[in-house]
């Protein structure tokens, strides 16, 4: 049988599939009952592949995003590998590294699947290595379960197969791995992972300076996960970053889902409900949480992402299309409510650009959308990213309630 890879249509993913819930339900009790839980630690480190020639680019956003730093570099036959330490008592950060763009493994044909990673077929999350107290007793836990391990054999990268670890074949529901590793076992030098090598003076350069700019930047920029459809919980976020900063001067609401391709005839009622919760209820939330503290501050800029489907309507994309022309009239509306007040709220309406919301659509649909913008290309992030930061600034001080195009000409209002 032949796997055709360009029709290929991925069936959704660990996040929101009603199915997940109780499935990780199911694997907790597994996990106690088996004698698993008594035999694990902690995450001891988190792995991750990038393309060829992408490490060091990697590695400078980690050093300004986080407090992970390279401590070690190993070089062997297929790989660089590239170890990094953040806090004490915190897992490690790994970056595998393809010696040669043409390195291909099972990782790699795996991203062949799905059109956003075929531009970086050797980039993706590889999973998380965990501390046991002993290794083989859980490999045959987890093979009596079904659980299958790599072999040397089976594997073009001899990081899944190095005996001081044990790594999982990738899941069929994330692609991801899990490594073990014995207790105090993260000794670099008996990984045998090939040989220690330097960066070279240039990337070293690179390294430093953006440590420097993360030092000059101070220490005040922390992470929180939001469930933006949970009221209570952008509550929660809002009230510990206020914990934490004592003010809330920016937001920006970008988080959404495209939902299924299906006309509406054929669309899942609680589907539409589910993605009108999330893009248009969530920017409802995600507003209201901060306004409060933004008028008592007399200060603030939201800019709430929408979408020229919100504009122009994308057919067999209606839940999509309604929730962001909800978004549209909900920034309106709030903006003119504030506008007494030094707050602009103000929403763009991109065009399509290459996002991981990709993956939620058919390539017909992605294709119908590039055959709409008159400038014949996707939008840049960089593009959106550009228009946002200026919505964001104080020198934003007049318009408010505003919604600005981003859609490469497609727009015709």
């Amino acid at each position: 049988m032949t796997l055709d890879i360009n029709k290929y249509k991925p069936l959704g993913d660990k996040k929101n599939s009603e199915y997940f819930h109780d499935y990780l339900a199911r694997i907790y009790e597994r996990r106690q009952n088996s004698g698993l839980d008594d035999l694990l630690g902690g995450i001891c480190a988190l792995v991750v592949q990038v393309d060829t020639g992408d490490a060091v680019a990697y590695m400078e956003e980690l050093y300004l995003m986080t407090p992970y730093r390279l401590s070690d570099l190993y070089q062997n036959a297929t790989h660089k590998f590239y170890f990094l330490n953040g806090h004490p008592g915190r897992p490690k950060f790994v970056i595998l590294e393809p010696l040669h763009a043409a390195f291909e493994d099972d990782l790699t044909r795996l991203n062949m699947l799905y059109p956003m990673s075929r531009g970086k077929p050797n980039a993706r999350y590889i999973g998380e290595i965990f501390s046991t107290k002993d290794l083989k007793a859980t490999r045959e836990i987890l093979e009596s379960h079904s659980i299958r391990f790599h072999y040397p054999a089976e594997t073009e990268n001899e990081f899944f197969s190095n005996k001081h670890f044990n790594f999982t074949f990738p899941s069929a529901m994330t692609g991801n791995r899990i490594g073990y590793t014995p207790h105090d076992a993260f000794s670099l030098e008996e990984l045998e992972h090939g040989k220690r090598i330097q960066l070279s003076g240039a990337d070293q350069s690179t390294l430093e300076q953006a440590a420097e700019k993360a030092a000059s930047l101070g220490s005040g920029c922390f992470a929180l996960p939001v469930n933006v459809a949970d009221w209570s919980n952008v509550e929660a976020a809002r009230d510990e970053t206020l914990a934490k900063s004592g003010r809330i001067d920016i937001v920006v609401n970008c988080a959404g889902v495209a939902g299924a391709n299906a006309t509406v005839e054929d669309y899942p009622v609680d589907h539409f409900a589910e993605i009108v919760t999330i893009n248009l209820v969530g920017t409802f939330h995600v507003n209201k949480a901060v306004v409060p503290t933004m008028k008592r501050q007399q200060y603030g800029r939201i800019v709430n992402i929408a979408s020229v489907a919100g504009k122009d309507g994308n057919p067999n994309a209606s839940a999509y299309s309604a929730s962001k022309a909800g978004v549209i009239g909900f920034t309106k509306s709030l903006g003119k409510e504030l506008a007494d007040m030094d707050i602009a709220v103000n929403c763009v309406t991109p065009a399509a650009a290459r996002t991981r919301i990709f993956d939620q659509m058919k390539q017909e649909h992605i294709d119908y959308m590039l055959s709409k913008i008159p400038r014949g290309r996707f939008l840049e992030l960089k593009e959106a990213a550009a228009m946002v930061s200026w919505l964001c600034t104080k020198e934003n001080s007049f318009t408010t309630a505003g919604v600005f195009d981003l859609s490469g000409g497609r727009a015709t209002y």
